[in-house]
């Protein structure tokens, strides 16, 4: 058959145009649903993104069988990537993705997020601030509070080896009590300078629970 246009296979499926009509075929080279889409995406994680007027209409996901999948459908959607699908559900919401059972994993929060690639997607906030997150809805820290980080890191050792050498000459309670802060700076940027991420424990600082 020719197509106006055609893309490579994926999952067995490979999108194709045909008489301006966005269609999906398997590799027998037949239409695996008889429904005729404005728009659609790849499949993948087993799922198509659709839309029945390009432009015009809400977004909604189905399986390699042409059924519909999910009781939701969005004004604005990007194909499934690494297992999430971004999505938002109308005007009044933000951005979130959803799992492949259509459960909301990342919740709708982001002026902005786009699809995953290696474990990560990019996001913009209402107050404009842009950055990574990772499939667990945690964000990860860029290079330079790394940077950042791995000389705070050096500071907090260098104090701390000065504390146990002479701090402790003058009174071991005073030592003891002084080494608390480098710890507790060594806690907070040593794990931010090896992973890009801070301890578990101060991560709803960085909006993880909002």
């Amino acid at each position: 058959a020719i197509y106006t246009y055609a893309n490579n296979f994926q999952e067995d499926i490979a999108l194709v145009i045909d008489h301006g009509n966005y269609r999906y075929i398997n590799k027998n080279f037949e239409y695996v649903t008889d429904s005729k889409f404005g728009f659609a995406g790849k499949f993948s994680s087993g799922f198509g993104l659709v839309q029945l007027t390009k432009n015009i209409g809400r977004y909604y996901f189905i399986d390699k069988s042409g059924n519909r999948v999910f009781k939701s459908d969005f004004i604005n959607a990007l194909s499934f990537s690494e297992g999430l699908a971004v999505v938002k559900k109308d005007s009044k919401s933000k951005f979130g993705a959803i799992n492949t059972k259509g459960e909301f994993v990342i919740q709708p929060k982001y002026e902005f997020l786009g699809s995953f690639s290696e474990g990560f997607a990019d996001f913009q906030t209402e107050d404009l601030k842009m950055g990574f997150i990772d499939k667990n809805d945690v964000k990860k820290l860029s290079g330079l509070y790394r940077a950042f980080s791995f000389f705070m890191s050096f500071c907090a050792v260098i104090a701390l080896i000065g504390i146990v050498i002479f701090g402790m000459q003058e009174s071991i309670i005073f030592g003891l009590a002084a080494s608390l802060i480098p710890i507790s700076m060594l806690y907070v940027t040593v794990p931010i300078a090896f992973t890009g991420y801070p301890p578990k424990i101060l991560m709803w600082t960085m909006g993880k629970k909002e």
